[in-house]
């Protein structure tokens, strides 16, 4: 749970391209403490990518707005199929100022085909987000289905909604989820069906 940021805005794309899957995660906010230097994130997969090999880098946009500086996000525990990893700021946060991080990581080898899924998650001591957007991209294939379900702390599971598509023109397909005020603490699971005659199942998962 994080405690010293507050998050304004959130802005999540993954693309699912062959076997591999590509995130660009971009949050906004302030800091609610006297001091904060970084903020972490969480990437989870099934299959496990070191990392020392992982291509994961961040840009600070509220120092760095051209982006020029990337930032290479520091291993937080255990690297293993769920790696929580640190992104520092460029320059340590006081209270009430604002921060805008974009983190962006490759996790290859991790999309087959069949039922899988995708979770996007937020992990803040806040009532609500004012606004939070997903967009599930397809690189030349189209899912059978996509469906949204919300995950509550018991791990129990309630279907919200079946996306249709925001934009197909051939080449890719686009799934978006938008969010008004969503919870801080929250987790939304998106399933979809690339083959509806496999029973292959995946899960990637990322978090703040």
């Amino acid at each position: 749970m994080n405690r010293t940021l507050v998050i304004k805005r959130a802005f999540q794309i993954a693309i699912i391209e062959g076997p591999d899957l590509n995130i660009a995660w971009q949050c906004d906010g302030f800091c609610q403490s006297e001091s904060e230097t970084g903020i972490e994130f969480s990437v989870d997969t099934e299959n496990n990518v070191p990392f020392d090999a992982l291509e994961c880098f961040a840009f600070d946009l509220q120092n760095d707005p051209a982006p020029l500086h990337g930032i290479r996000p520091a291993l937080i525990g255990n690297d293993g199929l769920s790696k929580k990893v640190r992104v520092p700021f460029l320059r340590p946060l006081t209270i009430n100022q604002p921060f805008n991080v974009l983190l962006n990581c490759r996790l290859p080898g991790c999309i087959t085909s069949g039922v899988q899924y995708y979770t996007a998650s937020f992990s803040f001591e806040q009532g609500t987000i004012e606004s939070a957007v997903v967009h599930l991209i397809f690189a030349r294939c189209r899912p059978q289905w996509v469906k949204v379900y919300d995950c509550n702390k018991s791990g129990n599971t309630t279907l919200l909604n079946e996306l249709r598509p925001f934009r197909d023109d051939g080449m890719t397909c686009e799934y978006v989820d938008m969010m008004q005020n969503a919870p801080g603490q929250s987790v939304r699971v998106y399933t979809y069906n690339l083959d509806t005659a496999s029973e292959a199942r995946q899960l990637s998962v990322v978090g703040a």
